[in-house]
């Protein structure tokens, strides 16, 4: 598999009906976007099409609407739609990606562009938040090209995929901007293109009907075709040999039948066939929450079993709710791929739960199907932290929780630091910026909870929307700034260039009068070398 990396920053300034849009493409070691096409290659190959976004502090759905998805030079059209797929984008975080299209006839030959054509963007903000754009966000053209430095190729009967992570976290700064009565739409686009299967190797779940249906000599099935609602694609389906089918009870794949209408939670395989390890037939609740308890067991062998979930706020059920268990029938996972048994879900873990209500002898359950598990986090000010005599560990106090972050064992940081420590999305953040009241994010270790140890760290930007200014001379790799502010470059900062004829890939050809936004951690007290360390440069008009 390869990998390319593509960071689009889009700034709409609307006010009463008007807007402008700045556009930045950037692509690793820097140079233009080009790559030749060649359209003129034999059959046809597959590209699949898929949508992922991460958290956000401010809002409880983000709503954009996809009409298309097409490939450049052509343009070769992926995945088409009228008036358009509206997606939730806080619905795919946390390696829930949301499979777009899956598209099985396109021109084999080199690309060089992904165009996305969106209609319309609202939002819905949080309780007790205010001061946030909501509605009639418009993009004054409705198509955006996002450039892959050189090409990528789609060969005959091979597999392509494209996934578009949308960092809304600082993506979608939304705020009103002082008394202008502005709105800023500034969304961080993440391409991600590989061969084969979809980049994400986390399970994923697609819905539909089911329009054919394949059997064996026993009368098992053993595949079938979903068609996939509202996105005018088919998915072929393989039923694994363990698949579990559910309908409120747990049953035999043999009562499939065309027509169904299913979830079908699984992966792909190198040619794009759907591998199902579960089949969910009629409506069902998606919902995520809070665990407050472990399993508590209702048989002696320990088969089935309960565990308290409160629903997330913006969930459709409110209220605390029991959710069933079967050691042998509910799939449990954590991350993308680590098989749990029941007693491995814990209180203060979060959750994504699939399954249906049923009537007991005792209660109603939310019997589940699947249960897809984050471990613990913890949100807070850092109150203060040091390294063990040792090296090995950094001990740190978040609100006054003791939290132990691990040495990496394979260090893949720079200054020599080597601890899983990162600012939100952007590269690691040096020791020396891990100041006191900083705003941070401890996602724990779900099997460590004597003392608690960090998995990851995420550092809060300070202000997570960025911040904005020219520069009155380069004193590389520091930018003074015309308001007096001095910006530190970190040696890994993400140099961006919107000017057209512009190519600036690093801090020293930066120049006086240059605009930038710019996005990182403000200096700690008594740093005397700058007053902010900037983790991303964008470079404007």
């Amino acid at each position: 598999m390869w990998r390319r990396a593509l960071t689009v920053f889009l700034v709409l300034l609307l006010f009463m009906g008007s807007a402008t849009v700045f556009l930045v493409s950037c692509g690793g070691g820097g140079g233009g976007g080009g790559g030749s096409s060649s359209m003129g290659s034999s059959g046809t190959g597959t590209v699949a099409v898929s949508i992922a976004d991460n958290p956000t502090d401010d809002y409880a759905a983000i709503y954009v609407t996809i009409t298309e998805v097409s490939l450049l030079p052509g343009p070769v059209v992926i995945f088409e739609s009228l008036p358009g797929k509206e997606i939730n984008l806080l619905e795919h975080r946390d390696n829930n990606d949301y499979l777009l299209k899956v598209n099985y006839k396109v021109p084999a030959g080199d690309y060089n562009k992904v165009r996305l054509k969106i209609s319309d963007i609202r939002a819905e903000p949080k309780p007790l938040t205010s001061g946030l754009c909501t509605d009639n966000i418009k993009l004054p053209s409705n198509k955006i090209d996002l450039n892959p430095q050189g090409s990528f190729k789609v060969t005959p009967r091979g597999a392509v995929s494209i996934r578009l992570d949308i960092d809304a976290n600082k993506a979608l700064d939304l705020h009103v901007a002082g008394n202008s009565g502005k709105c800023i739409f500034r969304p961080v686009i993440f391409v991600d293109i590989g061969e084969g299967v979809p980049v994400q190797t986390c399970p994923q779940v697609i819905a539909g009907t089911i329009t054919e249906i394949n059997y064996n000599n026993s009368g098992q099935p053993v595949d079938f075709v979903l068609e996939r609602l509202g996105n005018g694609d088919s998915v072929n389906v393989n039923l694994t040999k363990d698949v579990v089918v559910f309908n409120g009870e747990f049953v035999d794949p043999k009562v499939l039948k065309l027509y169904d209408k299913v979830k079908v939670v699984g992966k792909f395989d190198k040619k794009m066939v759907f591998h199902a390890s579960t089949v969910v037939i009629g409506d069902v609740f998606t919902m995520r929450g809070d665990v407050d308890s472990e399993v508590q067991f209702v048989d002696a062998a320990r088969t089935v079993g309960t565990f308290d979930f409160t629903p997330f706020s913006d969930e459709e059920i409110s209220g605390q709710v029991d959710v069933e268990v079967w050691r042998d029938n509910t799939s449990i996972l954590i991350g993308c791929e680590t098989e749990l048994e029941p007693e491995d879900i814990q209180a203060g873990m979060t959750a994504r739960v699939i399954g249906k209500y049923i009537a007991t002898a005792t209660s109603n359950v939310l019997r589940a199907v699947a249960v897809f598990l984050k471990p613990r986090e913890i949100s807070g000010n850092l109150l203060s932290w040091n390294a063990t005599f040792d090296g090995n560990y950094i001990i740190m106090d978040v609100d006054g929780i003791t939290i132990y972050v691990p040495r990496l064992t394979e260090p893949d940081f720079p200054y020599n630091q080597f601890y899983p420590i990162y600012l939100e999305q952007d590269g690691p953040v040096p020791l020396g910026l891990l100041c006191d009241t900083r705003q941070v994010r401890v996602i724990l270790d779900p099997y460590a909870s004597n003392p608690l140890v960090a998995e990851e760290v995420r550092v809060q930007a300070e202000p997570p929307e960025g911040n904005t200014g020219t520069v009155a001379y380069n004193n590389a790799p520091v930018l003074e700034l015309d308001d007096g502010q001095s910006v530190y470059v970190l040696p890994s900062a993400t140099i961006l260039d919107q000017v057209p004829g512009s190519d600036k890939t690093s801090v020293d050809e930066i120049r006086p009068g240059d605009k930038l936004f710019y996005h990182g951690l403000g200096a700690c007290t008594g740093d005397d070398n700058a007053d902010f360390y900037a983790f991303i440069v964008q470079v404007v008009e």
